[in-house]
């Protein structure tokens, strides 16, 4: 599979192909993620993945080019802190590229910033549909919630579930999955019951498990940032004992947060872009999981610490072609045709018409085999693009 399509080729061109970098040539790099605070844990995971890369690849970059990665920590989701960090970066560190936003609300707020600094800003999470178009300078390289819960939704039908609850996290995120699940779910027979929006300062779930306990849906599909308490409230209100099956996104089960879960976890099903815990693991993620241990030790990467490399090797591929001093629309022409099979994800690319990734979307249910808790592939559901954007059209 070529890395480079042939846009990118002429791109380089239209660049000023280059034979050796000025000495001592920086390219900034900056980052606002969540560092500290209840969430931290999302942007710690993106933050090591990142690090990781640079690490690993200063020798891909060409003669006398290095990359320095200026980290920011907003605590969030907090939208004014972003915002005005991303903002010091541009104007005091003279960055040529923007990532990071674990939250929608923190991706909204420096939208506005990209466009007017005309400023590439990377995604490695904050899943929202519409934050492609808040910014053309946007480009996501995580995931979208209608990415993976509105084929989620159809996959639910076809096994035989007749009746869902749908449970999410009462934020733009969480609306975005309600609504694919739930238009995937009924498009293939299915009927959603009961929706429960949970505000994000919640930490006690057991009166919502009661609710979809005494609804008796057949399944229940849950996107909820304070994954471990609810899955144990899931468990404590004797909803699999009822035999309402737990679905949801792949980070409803994040293999960082595995071990916490303990046997609430066990037969719960997912559908995501990534996990570490492959009882039949993809080549390309074999070195990168090597990588890993080698560095944090016995931690598992969950999907966000891939994001976070993949971020770091989209920009490393731009640097690579176009050089340290490209224009903003020469690698904001890069990022949004750019596509790879080294991710530990497999193969992924950008739509250069959105913006967004297409990937697969790998459906797994967690089991206990030889001792350990860990996600068994049952299903692959091939280069899903963002169905938002097709049921949405601009």
């Amino acid at each position: 599979m070529k890395r480079l399509v042939p846009v990118i080729a002429s791109l380089a061109l239209a660049a000023g192909a280059f034979t050796q970098a000025a000495a001592d040539e920086v390219v900034k790099v900056g980052t606002v993620l969540a560092l500290t605070g209840p969430f931290a844990s999302m942007g710690d995971a993106v933050d090591k993945g990142a690090k990781l890369y640079v690490k690993l690849h200063q020798k891909d970059l060409p003669k006398g080019v290095s990359v320095e990665l200026i980290r920011r920590d907003n605590a969030g989701p907090n939208p004014s802190a972003a915002k005005r960090l991303a903002q010091e970066m541009v104007v005091r560190d003279k960055i040529s590229y923007l990532t990071g936003a674990v939250f929608t609300p923190d991706a909204a707020a420096i939208a506005p910033l990209a466009t007017e600094a005309k400023l590439p800003f990377i995604l490695p999470n904050a899943t929202t549909s519409s934050l492609t178009r808040q910014s053309p300078y946007i480009v996501r390289v995580s995931l979208t919630q209608w990415q993976v819960a509105y084929p989620m939704g159809q996959w639910a039908a076809k096994q035989g579930n007749k009746t869902a609850y749908v449970v999410v996290a009462d934020y733009a995120a969480g609306y975005d999955t309600q609504e694919a699940f739930t238009k995937g779910f009924t498009e293939s027979g299915g009927e959603v019951t009961g929706v429960i929006r949970i505000p994000q300062n919640v930490t006690d779930f057991a009166p919502y498990m009661q609710r979809i306990k005494d609804g008796k849906p057949s399944m229940v599909f849950m996107f909820i940032n304070s994954r471990i308490a609810a899955l144990k409230a899931y468990q404590a209100a004797g909803l699999k004992e009822a035999g309402i099956q737990l679905m949801g996104p792949g980070d409803l089960l994040n293999d960082d947060d595995v071990s916490a879960m303990g046997d609430a976890a066990n037969g719960v099903v997912t559908g995501g872009i990534y996990t570490s815990n492959q009882v039949d693991p993809i080549p390309q993620n074999a070195a990168f999981m090597k990588a890993w241990q080698d560095e944090y030790g016995s931690d598992k990467p969950s999907y966000l610490g891939v994001t976070g490399w993949d971020t770091m090797d989209m920009i490393y591929g731009s640097i690579k072609t176009l050089g340290p001093k490209a224009t903003p629309e020469a690698i904001l022409s890069y990022l949004s045709n750019w596509k790879t099979d080294k991710s530990p994800r497999g193969d992924i690319s950008i739509d250069p018409k959105t913006r967004d990734i297409v990937q697969n979307v790998v459906v797994n249910k967690m089991e206990m085999i030889d001792g350990k808790m860990v996600n068994r592939r049952i299903d692959t559901i091939k280069d899903v693009c963002d169905p938002w954007k097709i049921v949405n059209p601009e």
